[in-house]
């Protein structure tokens, strides 16, 4: 689900300006976040992009200025200075639908956004191998059973994962959140106003909700000398 998607963001980014992405016409556009990303008493207006992905549409507000792709679920980039010209230097979002076909999902699970991510967890194939992370948890998204968990990777990265059931459909949306090591406390902050207004087949989500999530978020410790399975057994607690 991970599979170093930092990586194949940029790649998609990389690719935005040559293949023009699917256009969806939406029924509702939320209202964007109250929150400006972007000091001045007249901030640049945020674009709506959306997208279909397995089935599901997903809807988004980029933020004036980030760069955005849209032909393979929805990836948005922070801008960065001149000091720092790898896109992986600010924040980087992407959400999108996984395939669950390779997940047990029974009909009788009352949250399956947290028994897929509980899955991926013990996947290296989807995660990596030089990564700590820890065990999912649990929570409501505006009355939806949704789950996150913390992912530490061997090259400095910080990543939340936060994974929403669809609504009457057996399938989850998938949100990345990414950032460099030194910046892991921009995670919390930026993460209601980025994700204020997700909507998931007509259903708008709230960013407020996301403030049901620990502050700080506390990232696992990943250790240059232990093995990938004493990482994620040192990682094994919730937040």
């Amino acid at each position: 689900m991970l599979k170093r998607f930092f990586i194949a963001a940029i790649i998609l980014l990389a690719a935005c300006q040559s293949a023009a992405p699917p256009i969806v016409t939406p029924t509702v556009v939320p209202t964007p976040s109250a929150t400006p990303l972007h000091t001045g008493t007249m901030p640049p207006a945020p674009k709506w992009m959306e997208t279909q992905m397995n089935g599901v549409s997903l809807g988004l507000w980029r933020p004036a200025g980030w760069a955005a792709d849209s032909s393979h679920g929805l990836v948005m980039a922070e801008p960065t200075d001149s000091t720092s010209p790898n896109v992986t230097g600010g924040l980087l979002i992407y959400c999108f639908v996984p395939s669950v076909d390779e997940f047990y999902v029974s009909a009788t699970d009352v949250n399956y956004a947290w028994s897929v991510l509980d899955q991926v967890i013990r996947m290296p194939s989807h995660v990596g191998h030089d990564v700590a992370v820890s065990l999912p948890v649990g929570f409501d998204w505006d009355q939806v059973p949704a789950a996150y968990y913390l992912l530490t990777s061997g090259d400095g990265m910080r990543v939340l994962v936060v994974a929403v059931m669809v609504p009457n459909v057996q399938k989850v949306v998938v949100c990345n959140m990414s950032v460099p090591a030194a910046q892991a406390s921009r995670i919390r902050s930026s993460l209601a106003p980025l994700l204020n207004g997700l909507t998931v087949n007509g259903k708008v989500f709230s960013g407020k909700a996301l403030d049901a999530l620990p502050n700080p978020l506390l990232f696992p410790h990943y250790s240059m000398t232990s093995t990938p399975v004493d990482n994620r057994i040192s990682a094994s607690s919730p937040p």
